[in-house]
């Protein structure tokens, strides 16, 4: 008996049984190796289904890594050039950091990291940004040692950092920026926070599709979130005019998706 395997309508190939007793045939058998058929050829189709959903994730993730803000590239190089006169150290150590960075970027393959090495990609981000902006930004940091191995997306915290720098920071103060992480049950609980501008409340819905006034770097990171975990309650917002914002991600232990 042949049953032919299908993915969309189209015919991949056959499922084949052999019998030594070809008079013993009947129609159970038949009824069996047609069942067994529909069966393999909806398993193909919904392999088929992930293996796209997973490439269309691959590609998120690199879009979202190949997304480097240029006028951060073009203010850190000109923070170095000036330097390059006046503190010639200063502007190596930079220079060897902004590489570091870079690399990190554009050479990260796997979609899912530690956080202790998600931070150290953030920590070169902020010495490159201290190098610019001085004493305007003060950074706080409340790292629990536990989290620092939990598994998270890759590329998910340094846009929430640049977002605080760039949004939330006012002419004529200083920046604080909040940032910690800690384990609560089997969840990972990270902030990102900051005491600078704020926004309207209205503006910052988590569910909306868009963000106003933050950029498309959130939005594609809550994208993500969702495509990765299956929910939009990943991220939420806290913000008020003139007392910053507040970004909260509740990254489970269990549930994203299988990708390399």
């Amino acid at each position: 008996i042949s049953v032919p395997l299908k993915k969309q309508k189209r015919t991949i190939g056959t499922l084949e049984f052999l019998y030594l007793v070809p008079h013993r045939f009947t129609d159970k058998h038949f009824i069996v190796a047609r069942g067994l058929g529909k069966l393999l050829s909806t398993q193909i189709e919904l392999s088929e289904l992930d293996k796209q959903r997973n490439l269309a994730f691959q590609a998120e993730f690199k879009a979202l890594r190949a997304q480097i803000n240029p006028h951060f590239l073009f203010n850190t190089l000109n923070t170095i050039a000036a330097l390059c006169r006046t503190e010639p150290l200063k502007a190596r150590k930079l220079l060897l950091r902004f590489s570091d960075f870079f690399r990190d970027s554009l050479e990260r393959q796997s979609q899912t990291t530690t956080f202790e090495e998600e931070l150290r990609y953030v920590n070169s981000y902020l010495v490159l940004e201290k190098a610019r902006f001085g004493n305007k930004i003060k950074i706080h940091r409340e790292i629990e040692q536990a989290a620092r191995k939990f598994k998270i997306p890759a590329l998910i915290i340094q846009p929430l950092v640049e977002n605080a720098i760039k949004h939330g920071m006012a002419d004529s103060s200083v920046l604080n920026l909040n940032l910690s992480a800690r384990l609560n049950g089997d969840n990972l609980i990270i902030l990102v926070k900051d005491d600078g501008v704020g926004m309207k409340l209205d503006k910052v819905s988590a569910n909306s599709s868009h963000y106003e006034g933050l950029g498309i770097g959130l939005k594609n990171i809550r994208d993500r979130l969702s495509t990765f975990y299956g929910s939009t309650d990943i991220i939420s917002i806290n913000s008020e005019v003139g007392n910053g914002t507040e970004i909260i991600l509740k990254i489970p232990k269990k549930g994203g998706i299988n990708v390399a």
